[in-house]
């Protein structure tokens, strides 16, 4: 019983990406710039500043988080709880799985 005690390790590290990215290509750069144009267009031909405002602000956003890419995150799973980077939470926190 000791041998397997031993065996079991006191914690689980492991590095992941923050989440997924998907590289865009020109063409995609392209077809949000022209639909945004479009809009913003539209939208200042019918005067309606407000949503053509807020649609050049949303593109803005999209372009901007588009091109970023996602931060290593260093994950343990201690006895202590869950650590992602500098933040912790302990397994009381989580709570019970409650599978159907």
């Amino acid at each position: 019983m000791a041998d397997n005690e031993k065996s079991i390790p006191h914690k689980i590290e492991w590095t992941a990406p923050e989440y997924l990215h998907y590289p865009k290509s020109f063409w995609w750069y392209f077809g949000t710039g022209l639909i945004t144009i479009l809009l913003v267009g539209y939208f200042v031909f019918t005067r309606e500043f407000l949503t053509a405002t807020l649609f050049l602000v949303l593109a803005v956003l999209l372009f901007f988080f588009a091109r970023k890419s996602p931060r290593n995150l260093d994950i343990i799973l201690g006895p202590a709880g869950v650590k992602i980077n500098s933040f912790q939470i302990p397994y009381q926190q989580i709570g019970p799985c409650t599978d159907p």
